[in-house]
């Protein structure tokens, strides 16, 4: 989602809105950057050697918005993941960026191999109006993390995207066939043996700014369930009894049932 931060750079926001819809609003990736111990800020990197994967990853241009946005130039370097990891226990480069959902099994191997860790990046400025906060924890990385730390970084979301075919083209009704079974079948993602990332997807969730593919759209306006009035009270109620402010049948009767504040509390 933080393409579009690319996009603006290059004047193409405009064209891909047209040319570009959305299905599904996916879930998020965390930013891992692994360093040597000896660096223990992220401002030590500039002027440093930093991998940050192939020209024109996700990796890639996530790295350069947020290298941009705290004003650390450091040196690029654009090799593969495999190729960075071996330039990083080598002493070639100082850091390697990859974005991807925890945990990333890749990082799982490496972190048995020598004095690195993961580098915490700050939530803050301008990177607070583009990407979501997260932490790495024991549990994710045991061997780059103690016990009792955990790691800030940053979090990007994901949208699965189709070209804007025209209706009828034969490309249309593919993408049209693989709506349907992707929202149809999606309960198949979350059984086991599958990334955990999964059941952290609402298929329902819209990305403020794009619009949804035509299909897609009416496979959502079909499907969604919509909350009864007594559960939209129901979860007021409860909202109320958690923060202490638990008001009398009268009180709650004089809100209006579709008052903004209780349809936003609902979860």
């Amino acid at each position: 989602m933080d393409a579009r931060e690319g996009l603006k750079a290059t004047k193409l926001q405009d064209e891909a809105s047209k040319r570009l819809r959305y299905i599904a609003r996916l879930y998020n990736e965390e930013v891992h950057l692994l360093a040597s111990r000896e660096i223990t800020d992220i401002r030590q990197l500039d002027g440093r050697k930093v991998n940050i994967d192939k020209d024109g990853s996700g990796t890639n241009l996530t790295s350069r918005v947020i290298f941009e946005k705290l004003g650390i130039k450091p040196e690029f370097t654009t090799h593969d993941q495999a190729a960075s990891y071996a330039s990083l226990r080598a002493g070639v480069i100082q850091a390697a960026v990859y974005v991807a959902g925890r945990p990333v099994r890749a990082i799982s191997e490496f972190q048995s191999d020598g004095p690195f860790h993961l580098l915490a990046i700050p939530f803050a400025g301008e990177l607070a109006e583009t990407y979501l906060p997260a932490r790495f924890s024991a549990s994710d990385y045991p061997r780059l993390i103690e016990a009792d730390r955990e790691v800030t970084t940053l979090a990007v979301g994901n949208a699965l995207a189709v070209f804007n075919w025209p209706e009828r083209s034969d490309r249309y009704r593919r993408a049209e066939r693989f709506v349907d079974a992707f929202f149809t079948r999606f309960e198949e993602l979350l059984k086991p043996g599958r990334h955990a990332k999964w059941k952290e997807v609402n298929i329902y969730a819209e990305l403020p700014g794009w619009q949804r593919f035509k299909p897609a759209q009416a496979w959502i306006e079909r499907t969604k369930p919509i909350e009864s009035a007594s559960s939209l009270e129901s979860n007021f109620q409860r909202f109320l009894d958690a923060s202490g402010r638990s008001g009398s049948h009268f009180q709650r009767q004089r809100l209006p049932l579709k008052h903004p504040l209780i349809i936003g509390l609902a979860p």
